[in-house]
């Protein structure tokens, strides 16, 4: 499974997209399953170096429906979201979801197509193993193992990197589990992550990033 670097030195646009309440503990939920119907979106770094970049010179991004700059739209569970900067576009589907107790963003995922691939990260939140890996399920099965990269001020990062097999696979399926281990006591920390409208999100996603 290839494997985003959230660091990528060859970042050429950054889109700077609304930023969602902070990350609460591990703790908070030790499972959640409560998604942001709000349209938030995801405070974590995507690389935009292959959507429509003012870089390219002579590349000016397609515009968006009826000259918008900026556009969220909701997919069963996952919002997308696009978004332009002078002449970057940057088009991303994700979801977040909110602690039951708190009301607080505990979780959240972000993917942005491209080469046929949608790649991107898993926030989660503080308190988990930061060397050991998280797991990866498709309705109770395997499907990869991916190590932390770095934290942020919301929480920390697993890269992922899904090629069109996978997210066929993915459109399939009705939920994707992650889970990670609590560094107090070990157990895990899961959550759960229904996919209901991915794959219209995705393929939105696509169209809105040309």
């Amino acid at each position: 499974m290839v494997r985003v670097n959230a660091a990528d030195g060859r970042i050429r646009a950054i889109a700077a997209l609304v930023v969602l309440v902070g990350i609460g503990s591990a703790q908070a939920a030790r499972t959640s399953d409560k998604s942001d119907a709000s349209g938030g979106t995801v405070p974590i770094p995507v690389d935009a170096r292959n959507q429509t970049s003012a870089m390219d010179g002579a590349v000016r991004a397609v515009p968006l429906p009826k000259g918008a700059s900026a556009i969220s739209e909701t997919y069963g569970d996952w919002i997308v979201k696009c978004q332009l900067d002078g002449a970057a576009k940057l088009c991303t589907l994700g979801q977040t979801q909110l602690s039951k107790e708190t009301n607080q963003q505990i979780f959240a995922i972000e993917l942005i197509a491209r080469d046929g691939k949608a790649e991107g990260n898993i926030l989660m939140p503080f308190g988990l193993k930061f060397d050991a890996e998280a797991v990866l399920k498709l309705d109770g099965r395997d499907l990869e193992q991916t190590r932390f990269s770095t934290c942020t001020a919301q929480g920390c990062l697993l890269p992922v990197s899904f090629p069109t097999v996978v997210t066929d696979t993915i459109s399939k399926a009705k939920t994707l589990t992650v889970a990670a281990q609590n560094i107090s006591n070990g157990q895990a920390v899961v959550f759960n992550v229904p996919l209901n409208g991915f794959a219209t999100a995705l393929e939105r996603t696509i169209q809105l990033g040309s």
